[in-house]
């Protein structure tokens, strides 16, 4: 019975314990989950629109190395994390494309309310695709972000939710 450093080694091979040995030369860089039952993508419905604190908030997309992003200002008459209920809480804000997406602020055209209403709706097909958790989350809070600039105190965000549900399902 051989032991090395309080280590019994008897029954480590020496191929395996030489490239055990050299792992504490190196730096560990990641760890990744890798278990089978890893969230799944899948079909989501989108939620009906739920309150959230004022901010102005950045939403990046990205696809391969290509990232776009958007400010969505949802504080511009609240105020900074005031509780907002989309189509009941005046907000006034914008939604802004940023021609850097790289940047937190920048210059970029604002959208008008037809060009927020056809970004919201692509929000909402978005959803026709399979996707994980986390993303479906995102889509949900950058909906929300943009119905309540899109409804400011305004009436009809309901119906609006239910018409894209239907929408999607006709799909």
């Amino acid at each position: 019975m051989k032991k090395e450093e309080g280590i019994l080694t008897m029954n480590i091979r020496p191929e395996i314990k030489n490239w055990i040995d050299a792992l504490y030369f190196f730096k560990i860089v990641s760890a990744e989950h890798t278990t089978l039952n890893m969230p799944s993508k899948k079909i989501r419905i989108p939620e009906g629109p739920k309150p959230f604190p004022a901010g102005r908030f950045k939403i990046t997309f990205e696809k391969g190395s290509h990232k776009k992003a958007i400010i969505c200002q949802t504080e511009e008459i609240v105020g900074h994390i005031a509780m907002v209920v989309p189509g009941k809480t005046r907000v006034g804000g914008y939604i802004q494309l940023l021609d850097n997406p790289i940047e937190v602020s920048g210059s970029g055209p604002k959208l008008n309310p037809d060009e927020i209403d056809y970004f919201i709706q692509t929000i909402y097909r978005k959803f026709s695709e399979p996707v994980v958790d986390n993303e479906a989350d995102l889509l949900n809070k950058t909906k929300d972000y943009a119905l309540s600039i899109l409804f400011s105190e305004k009436g009809g965000i309901d119906e609006y939710h239910s018409d894209q549900i239907k929408k999607l399902r006709s799909k």
